[in-house]
């Protein structure tokens, strides 16, 4: 990971009150909300028939989300702000919710309409592992995430094989490569893989 002078700092910007604390989550949520309905939208009618100005308008999207997210990291992780302000990201699950919402379901949208989306991908791979990497300096070293992040910089350098390879179908990409992880992005044990990973694969 880049060094600490790269990435936000929980003592940068203001600290959140809680006003502010409501407010932010309001649009966050607002904001996240739109990201997956429009996702919800392309897996229900896969057939859409996606041109730039769609594209263009997704990308944006997505980069709001990611900006909310880290807007709302950095001012409830502030230094000055009080503790129950800086325990709102684990309160709310904004770890899980960032990298579902903000980074992988924006990611399989893109692997699933190369080649069309080449240059979308391109573009979002470097800025999502900065994301990442920033978020990764704003959480306290806590147990429950002591890998979190890793394992998404992780998963996000495995969605160059498709783009590499130009096409979805044609990429050999697998689901085995990916962190597998349940419902409520918790790490499925090694035990229970398999019968995840059939599953994930079955839907590619």
């Amino acid at each position: 990971m880049s060094s600490s002078q790269d990435t936000p700092s929980a003592s940068a910007g203001r600290p959140m009150d809680a006003r502010g604390a409501k407010t932010g989550y309001a649009g966050l949520i607002l904001v996240e909300s739109q990201s997956m309905s429009v996702f919800e939208n392309f897996r229900l009618n896969p057939d859409t028939e996606l041109d730039d100005k769609t594209f263009d308008a997704v990308a944006l999207l997505q980069k709001t989300l990611l900006e909310e997210h880290q807007d709302y990291f950095a001012s409830s992780r502030h230094s000055d702000a009080s503790s129950s302000i800086k325990e709102l990201v684990n309160k709310y699950g904004l770890h899980q919710r960032v990298w579902r919402h903000g980074i992988k379901d924006y990611l399989e949208f893109l692997r699933l309409n190369l080649p069309k989306s080449k240059t979308y991908m391109e573009t979002f791979i470097p800025a999502a592992m900065l994301a990442v990497d920033s978020f990764s300096h704003l959480t306290p070293k806590e147990q429950k995430f002591e890998h979190f992040w890793d394992d998404c910089l992780r998963d996000i350098r495995r969605y160059r094989l498709p783009l590499q390879n130009g096409t979805a179908k044609e990429s050999g990409w697998l689901a085995e490569d990916l962190t597998i992880r349940d419902d409520n992005d918790n790490v499925v044990p090694t035990e229970e893989n398999k019968e995840w990973r059939r599953k994930l694969n079955a839907s590619f």
